[in-house]
């Protein structure tokens, strides 16, 4: 059996005292207890986090005999796993074990259960020494059994029995099998029988074998997971390692962040994010554009290979607002190329995807049913307005790659040159470390390409009155506009454009815009000149207009 980390680096007096961190920051909270002075402790800790947790079955967690624990829960645990560190410690022969916080905060004490924990242990072992009929298990075949359970989960689902494994895939590079239990047992009619029954039939008929009567479920963070639910997450594909990540951070904040780095930091702190807390939802998007060739898509190929399963890359939105969405399904990260956002019912599904935690699956031939929803969006285009952006928009970072590097073959060779040589191994490594103290993901820094999209997104009337203030001298220098020249202008404008409109239509949207701009009508009609408009000079305008954007008059007029 495996030992968790520091376990083999315990002294080998008994009497001193074991530490273990258990939990989501495990490692990050071990690494600070060893830094600590006050602590004076040169044994490392052991260490349980989101890996070890889950595999704790197959995990030897402390040495025979040590006489006394000390648990530090460090961030989140289920409750499932604190039993089982217990059960653990208990047929471990340790003789006084005590949960703490990472302050110090006496949270249990299982000093006093560990004899009644060990003897529960051995009951549950004993009762697994032969099938549910009776039938004894040699030694042998525990251990085909065991083997079974490490490939093997029996689930209830929908009312009915599967079984589930993972396989390899050749893309993804693992992916999750159902079985009927009549389908999971003929895997097994070359194999020599367990206690004289056929495999399948025996390992089911065992008690020990792997069973989740609650079905399945998917949650990145598996502590979090409730004891009766087999989990369709199963980690990273791809080993940490540490090593060189520069060419990576260059490509980054040079060529995807056009040299900004105030943008770069915040793009990468959302991508560790996603590696550190993959189950909390940001509720911002990535977008990219620019033209052909800049490596949009070299940002996300290290991260496509980190995730395997839980990432998906796909052509053009339909797969996401179409009716049949099961792209979302166990994602943490969906890649959109050839993307196109700017009607405005595909905007409005594609925002409630960005932002809600949860979403209604729809599969041919199944009702639609809630799960979560933790995927995080990245798209890319080569167009020039890819999204319909409201005027205090908030859900986009968007970006415009730097051109410069088109054609460079030598840049590109190298960075993809870092890639194959295991360079999705290195960055996982510096995203799982990265120091997200104060980040906020739900706050990304408004870029002038976001300002962009806004303005191409603008109100058709918006867009004619930017056209006028643009200008030199706007509505041709005139101190008084009448209501009537003011809704020809825009109709004229509104037909150059290609966008006609009735004027009953440009007359109520032009006169509601005068009013925001603080332009009110005077006049009434059939008397004089009509209705008419006294005009600011044309910087008070654009000074206006551009508050009405939320925006500096120099960001939006230069």
């Amino acid at each position: 059996m495996k030992r968790a980390p520091n376990v083999k680096k315990l002294p080998e007096d008994k009497y001193t005292e074991a530490i273990i961190f258990a939990g989501d920051e495990a490692w990050n909270a071990a690494k600070r207890y060893m830094q600590d002075p006050e602590a004076d402790d040169p044994v490392p800790p052991i260490v349980l986090d989101l890996d070890q947790l889950e595999h704790l079955s197959e995990l030897d967690i402390i040495d025979e005999n040590r006489h006394r624990v000390r648990i530090h829960q460090a961030g989140r645990i289920a409750q499932l796993p604190l039993t089982q560190i217990a059960h653990k410690l208990a047929l471990a022969n340790v003789q006084y074990a005590v949960l703490y916080d990472l302050k110090g905060n006496l949270l249990e004490d299982w000093t006093t259960q560990l004899v009644r924990l060990k003897s529960d242990a051995a009951e549950l072992l004993a009762s697994q020494q032969a099938l549910s009929d009776g039938t004894p298990l040699a030694e042998a075949d525990l251990q085909r059994l065991e083997a079974l359970n490490h490939e093997y989960t029996h689930v209830l689902l929908s009312g009915e029995h599967y079984v589930v494994s993972v396989k390899p895939h050749a893309v993804t590079g693992r992916t999750h099998i159902f079985q009927t239990l009549r389908a999971f047992r003929n895997n097994f009619l070359a194999d020599k029988p367990i206690a004289g029954k056929p495999t399948g039939n025996a390992w089911l008929q065992w008690p020990g074998h792997t069973s989740k009567a609650g079905g399945i479920g998917f949650y990145p963070q598996p502590a979090l997971c409730p004891p009766d639910i087999c989990n369709l997450f199963t980690g990273f594909i791809t080993e940490p390692r540490p090593g060189d990540i520069s060419p990576f951070l260059y490509h980054v904040e040079q060529v995807i962040c056009a040299g900004d780095k105030v943008v770069s930091d915040y793009l990468m702190q959302w991508i560790a994010h996603l590696i550190q807390h993959p189950e909390e939802k940001p509720s911002v998007a990535i977008v990219m554009k620019s033209v052909e060739g800049t490596g949009k898509n070299t940002l996300v190929r290290p991260l496509l290979q980190i995730l395997g399963p839980y990432a998906a890359q796909i052509n053009g939105i339909r797969h996401l607002t179409g009716r049949f969405n099961s792209t979302l399904a166990n994602k943490l990260l969906v890649f959109v190329d050839e993307a196109e956002m700017t009607e405005a019912g595909c905007a409005d599904r594609l925002k409630a995807i960005i932002s809600e935690p949860v979403f209604h699956l729809e599969r041919k031939g199944m009702e639609p049913e809630p799960v979560p929803n933790c995927a995080r969006m990245i798209f890319a285009s080569n167009h020039e307005q890819v999204i319909r952006a409201g005027l205090y928009e908030r859900r986009f970072l968007v970006l415009e790659p730097d051109a410069r590097r088109i054609r460079d073959k030598d840049y590109f060779d190298r960075l993809y040159r870092w890639l194959a040589e295991d360079g999705a191994s290195y960055l996982l490594h510096w995203l799982q470390h990265l120091d997200l103290a104060g980040f906020d993901p739900r706050r990304p820094p408004v870029t002038q390409a976001l300002r962009e999209e806004k303005i191409a997104s603008l109100p058709l009337v918006h867009q004619f009155m930017l056209a006028e203030l643009e200008t030199s001298r706007p509505f041709s220098g005139m101190a008084r506009l009448t209501a009537t020249e003011l809704v020809e202008r825009f109709l004229l404008w509104s037909t150059t454009h290609r966008l006609p409109l009735s004027p009953a239509a440009a007359r109520a949207m032009s006169g509601k815009l005068m009013q925001r701009l603080g332009v009110p009508v005077q006049g009434r009609s059939g008397r004089g000149i009509g209705k008419y408009y006294e005009l600011p000079e044309g910087d008070v305008l654009r000074q206006r207009f551009a508050v009405m954007l939320g925006e500096a008059t120099n960001v939006i007029f230069g």
